[in-house]
C-alpha cells in the first residue's frame, strides 16, 4: 500500500499537506519532518510527480498499487 497526496499545482499540494497534518494533529515543525520522510515513498506532489513515482514502482516490478488516501473527503 502506498500513501497518496496529489494536487493540481504546488499551492494545492501545500494546502493538502496542511490538511493532512491537521488531520493527524501534528505541529508545523514535526509535521514537516514527517512529510519529508514520506515524499519519496508515497505517490506525492503534482500529477507529473505522481506519474514519475508510479513509473518507479513499475520499473521495480510492481504491477498493482493500493493507494491509502488520508484525506477521504477529497
Amino acid at each position: 500500500m502506498a500513501g497518496v497526496l496529489v494536487g493540481r499545482d504546488a499551492d494545492e499540494v501545500a494546502t493538502r499537506e496542511r490538511n493532512l497534518l491537521a488531520t493527524f494533529g501534528d505541529d508545523a515543525d514535526d509535521g514537516e519532518a514527517w512529510l519529508e520522510e514520506r515524499r519519496s515513498r508515497w505517490v506525492y506532489g503534482m500529477p507529473e510527480d505522481a506519474r514519475a513515482q508510479i513509473e518507479r514502482f513499475a520499473a521495480a516490478g510492481i504491477e498493482r498499487i493500493m493507494f491509502q488516501d488520508f484525506l477521504p473527503w477529497d
